[in-house]
């Protein structure tokens, strides 16, 4: 719970807290703060949150990698998050791949070797080569046992990410995303990007058998980052039209669709909540 409410703060303080600072629009405002909703009442952190996994420290550590990248977080903070990266969850040894992901939706081809991508790219090896080191010494084994857990299969991989990216509960911040992607900057479309790089890296991986869609958490989560495009968009939109501030109901076609997907992501949790606890 405590890594799921750090989550929610980074993200504001990424992405939410500029329209406030700046005076943007009741308009913008809104549309800033809904993509906070998405994320928070996400199944997939909510049902983690309080299982007691990783996952929700693994999304603060990839919000933050995230955000370095895009300049919103600074570089120390970003290098502590990566040196922590792969000794939370092993996929992390993806993250180059979402850094140059981000980068090329952005068009920045040259920061590929810029000295921040070097820097955070070599801190994430020396810090893996430690793990593995650390790991042999223990145990006498260079990999992780989960690695023998299954074998990836490229069909069943596919058909795991279809699952999560068409479910209902996830289909909002999948549209959100992609509206953010189209009309934001380019920033918005290198989370875009990022995010769906983690659709091809649970794909490769074959899926995950745990439920609420852990392996897309990352996805999601750089989908709902994308989403804050669209208050981009409308501030720039209406930027000097003091007339919008004079028609807040206007939020409510933003805000009415994020409440109802808040309501009915919070009865998918529930469920999985009492499915486990059947189970068990």
């Amino acid at each position: 719970l405590c890594c799921y409410i750090t989550l929610l703060g980074a993200f504001w303080y990424i992405e939410c807290h500029s329209a406030v600072s700046d005076n943007e629009s009741r308009l913008s405002i809104c549309t800033r703060v809904t993509p906070l909703l998405l994320l928070a009442f996400l199944p997939s952190l909510n049902f983690y949150a309080v299982v007691g996994l990783e996952a929700p420290l693994f999304a603060v550590v990839l919000l933050l990698c995230a955000g370095t990248i895009t300049r919103k977080v600074p570089l120390s903070l970003g290098v502590a998050a990566t040196a922590l990266a792969l000794w939370v969850r092993p996929e992390a040894g993806w993250i180059p791949v979402m850094f140059a992901a981000q980068m090329i939706g952005e068009g920045r081809y040259r920061d590929l070797v810029s000295r921040k991508t070097l820097i955070l790219v070599g801190t994430l090896v020396v810090s893996g080569a430690i793990l593995i080191a650390s790991r042999y010494l223990l145990f006498g084994t260079l990999l992780p046992n989960t690695f023998y857990a299954k074998t990836p299969a490229l069909t069943t991989g596919l058909e795991y990410a279809y699952e999560i990216i068409s479910s209902p509960w996830a289909m909002g911040t999948v549209i959100a995303g992609l509206m953010g992607a189209m009309l934001g900057t380019k920033r918005h479309r290198g989370y875009f990007a990022g995010g769906v790089s983690w659709i091809v890296a649970a794909t490769l991986e074959g899926g995950d058998w745990m439920p609420a869609g852990r392996m897309m958490i990352p996805t999601l989560i750089l989908f709902s980052l994308a989403s804050t495009g669209i208050a981009t968009y409308l501030q720039n939109r209406f930027n000097g039209a003091t007339h919008i501030n004079q028609y807040p109901w206007i939020s409510l076609i933003f805000i009415v669709p994020i409440i109802l997907n808040s309501i009915y992501c919070t009865t998918v949790t529930l469920r999985l909540a009492k499915k486990m606890v059947n189970t068990q």
